[in-house]
């Protein structure tokens, strides 16, 4: 079996990881394979949005949201607290 069929099936893993656990199983993997390119494309870099935009202004509040926000809140009024998943 090739690397990158026991990296699908074993759940996206790193490459010991996988093999690892492929070993584990009795899975003989073949060594060599390319770069998941799924992998690749969650591990690149986002990129940078700017400040100023020539977009339609939003017509109110949460009506337009970029994907960089770093913090989360609720409004004061709403008596709601805000937690980080666990």
């Amino acid at each position: 079996m090739g690397i990158e069929k026991a990296h699908d099936l074993l759940g996206q893993s790193n490459e010991d990881t996988t093999r690892a656990t492929a070993n584990h199983l009795g899975w003989e993997v073949a060594h060599g394979g390319k770069l998941c390119q799924s992998c690749a494309k969650a591990k690149a870099k986002e990129n940078i949005i700017p400040m100023k935009t020539e977009g339609k202004k939003a017509p109110g509040p949460n009506g337009r949201l970029f994907r960089d926000l770093a913090m989360v809140t609720a409004l004061k009024l709403l008596d709601v607290m805000v937690t980080r998943p666990h």
